[in-house]
């Protein structure tokens, strides 16, 4: 994604990265409350599915703002600076930040709600990529390309995570429409996230112009938003 600084397309980026920013903070801190709330009336932390999505989001958070300074105080944008020193570290561990939280909330899900099992090895396949990740050395643009395809493997992984709460709402009546809620939820929101990738914007911008890309972007942020909404409302319900 090649966008100029100090132009509309930049600006209008960073303001919708804010917003997103903003809301998955707030989320952060409804979630944060309801933890701390469960352990005052129980004497101790559960780590449960609300612990899970709490940790989740947080680390979404977390991640998202080492992303925004890569992208916009970093790189500006320039794949040629991305594999550079520091700028590659700073993405390592946005990388890290944001997938450890969709390890942990796989983990969670596997133990509490499929009595384990598939023993951990959806989140464990998270760990393992986000690892080689970490300790590759990434000297060019090909080793960048390299680790952000690798990713990609995790981000497949993370897909069978609405698949298995899916699966948990057909078994059990009583979360069926929870499960139904939060599965949509993740959906909307790797959809919100996928639909702003170059591969996917490239071949829209030949079609209908450059000007397409705010209408994806706006959409993008409408959809994450709705789908982050759905996951807490979900969160908070399931008993």
């Amino acid at each position: 994604m090649a966008i100029k600084p100090n132009t509309f397309e930049y600006n209008l980026l960073f303001t919708l990265v804010v917003i997103i920013l903003s809301i998955t903070l707030l989320i952060c801190i409804y979630l944060g409350k309801k933890v701390l709330d469960k352990r005052r009336e129980q004497g101790f932390v559960s780590y449960d599915f609300l612990f899970g999505m709490f940790s989740t989001i947080t680390c979404l958070f977390i991640s998202r703002l080492i992303y925004m300074y890569f992208d916009f105080y970093l790189t500006e944008f320039d794949s040629d600076k991305y594999y550079l020193s520091p700028n590659i570290w700073y993405y390592k561990i946005a990388g890290l930040i944001y997938l450890s939280g969709f390890a942990v909330l796989l983990f969670i899900i596997d133990k509490e709600l499929l009595n384990f099992k598939i023993k951990g090895i959806l989140a464990y396949i998270i760990i393992i990529v986000v690892i080689i990740e970490l300790i590759y050395p990434v000297n060019s643009s090909e080793d960048f390309e390299f680790i952000s395809a690798l990713e990609m493997i995790a981000f497949i992984v993370g897909l069978i995570l609405p698949v298995l709460l899916i699966y948990i709402g057909v078994r059990s009546a009583g979360i069926r429409t929870i499960s139904f809620i939060f599965a949509s939820g993740i959906i909307l929101f790797f959809v919100g996230v996928a639909i702003v990738a170059e591969f996917i914007l490239a071949p829209l911008k030949e079609t209908f112009g450059t000007n397409i890309q705010i209408t994806v972007w706006i959409v993008s942020l409408i959809v994450q938003i709705i789908g982050l909404l759905m996951m807490t409302y979900a969160t908070i319900r399931f008993k």
